[in-house]
C-alpha cells in the first residue's frame, strides 16, 4: 500500500528506497507485464548471483587442490 501512494503523489513521497523500489516493481497494465528496467534489473541481479556463485566454487576448488598437494608433499617428504 505504500508504495501504492508513493506512486500515486508522482514521486514527491517517499525515500529512496521506496523509489528503488518502485523500479523493480514497476508494472505496466496496459501492456500487461512488468517495464523493462525491473526485468532487466531482475535479469542483472540474477547474473550477478550466479556470477558470485561460480567465484566462490572456483575459489573453494582450488583451496583444497592446494590443501592436497601440500599434504601430499609433507607425507612424501616425512616419509
Amino acid at each position: 500500500m505504500r508504495l501504492s501512494l508513493v506512486e500515486a503523489s508522482q514521486g514527491k513521497l517517499g525515500t529512496v528506497v521506496d523509489q528503488l523500489l518502485l523500479l523493480c516493481y514497476h508494472y505496466d497494465p496496459k501492456a500487461g507485464r512488468y517495464g523493462a528496467i525491473a526485468i532487466g534489473a531482475m535479469r542483472a541481479a540474477g547474473a550477478v548471483t550466479l556470477l558470485a556463485l561460480g567465484t566462490f566454487v572456483i575459489v573453494i576448488a582450488r583451496g583444497e587442490r592446494k590443501r592436497k598437494t601440500n599434504a601430499n608433499a609433507l607425507r612424501a617428504g616425512g616419509a
